[in-house]
């Protein structure tokens, strides 16, 4: 029990990466010159996403 929530804290550590990538990526999508369905934009919100689950499952998992 005590594995899966640190790796869930890690995960969820690691989701920030993606998530700074999208932030800068939305804030900046017209100077980059992007739709908002570049695969850029879907990629990052997607790893964004999957991770935060992911580490929220295994914080949860008893």
């Amino acid at each position: 029990m005590k594995r899966n929530r640190k790796l869930g804290l890690v995960l969820l550590a690691l989701s920030l990466v993606p998530l700074g990538f999208l932030t800068y990526t939305l804030l900046n999508i017209e100077a980059l010159n992007i739709p908002i369905t570049h695969p850029r934009v879907l990629i990052e919100g997607s790893s964004f996403v999957a991770l935060l689950v992911v580490s929220f499952w295994l914080s949860k998992k008893k």
